[in-house]
């Protein structure tokens, strides 16, 4: 196959953009047609790394052009404009203008084409030959790359889906301007360790529900290290392990004296 192939995952069916086949078409261009490679490429002098693609409206517009009744049909630009702003809204891509157009990001491209997000149901066929990754520190050097390697790990832990939502994507930044990469990764993990559910539909669905288990685990351990003892974290409201009962005497000391 010449031209290459990309996956994608079978839930797309039971998705609400299923039922939008305007949007559908455009998702569906957009990430069959974004950088696969982990290197990224060039294109008319700017730099698209992986899930990125460069077009103009125009000519995105001719590109998703359909035959109907023997002659050719194309979306309206206002309603391609719309669409797009919609899949933006819904955190599902990511646009940016420059000179020559817009580059288009696909904000969970990671976890589309990664097969380690796919139980063994989804994935029949022989799996190809993977080329070596760079190292971390080349394949993640921004933090909207971190933040995607959070969200590809919260997604691999839920064990349900490859999507995230955008306040998961807004608890992912949150996060990391807290703690470094590798403490959240942990963190994360740690917490889906310890959630004990009530009943099997019991889940951890958001990435917001973890977030502030995390940054008290987290700060517990940095004050421990600093020698510490009981950590009060006064951004969450309590110390550690400890509850708070309202003091009768409004937290005033002194001598109580006796009627009488």
């Amino acid at each position: 196959m010449a031209g290459g192939a990309f996956q994608i995952s079978r839930e797309i069916f039971d998705n609400d953009i299923w039922q939008d086949p305007i949007k559908f078409r455009i998702f569906f261009y957009l990430v069959g047609k974004a950088v696969f490679d982990e290197r990224g490429v060039q294109q008319a002098g700017i730099t698209l790394k992986r899930g990125q693609y460069l077009r103009s409206l125009s000519k995105l517009q001719h590109d998703l052009s359909y035959k109907e009744n023997n002659s050719v049909a194309e979306i309206p630009l206002t309603t391609l404009r719309r669409k797009l702003d919609e899949l933006e809204n819904e955190g599902r891509i990511a646009r940016k203008q420059v000179r020559i157009g817009t580059v288009f990001t696909i904000n969970n491209y990671y976890a589309y084409q990664g097969l380690q997000n796919y139980s063994r149901t989804e994935v029949q066929e022989e799996k190809p030959k993977q080329v070596p990754s760079p190292p971390p520190q080349l394949e993640q050097p921004n933090n909207l790359n971190k933040q995607q390697e959070l969200l590809n790990k919260f997604i691999q832990l839920r064990n349900k889906g490859i999507e995230t939502t955008p306040k998961d994507q807004m608890a992912a930044e949150k996060i990391l301007k807290d703690m470094p990469l590798s403490d959240a990764l942990h963190w994360l993990e740690e917490r889906f360790k310890a959630y004990q559910p009530k009943h099997s539909f019991d889940q951890i669905k958001a990435l917001e529900y973890c977030a502030g288990w995390m940054l008290d685990r987290y700060q517990e351990s940095q004050h421990s290290k600093n020698g510490g003892g009981t950590y009060g974290d006064k951004k969450h409201g309590r110390s550690i392990g400890e509850s708070q009962e309202p003091s009768i005497t409004g937290g005033r000391t002194g001598r109580i004296r006796r009627k009488g």
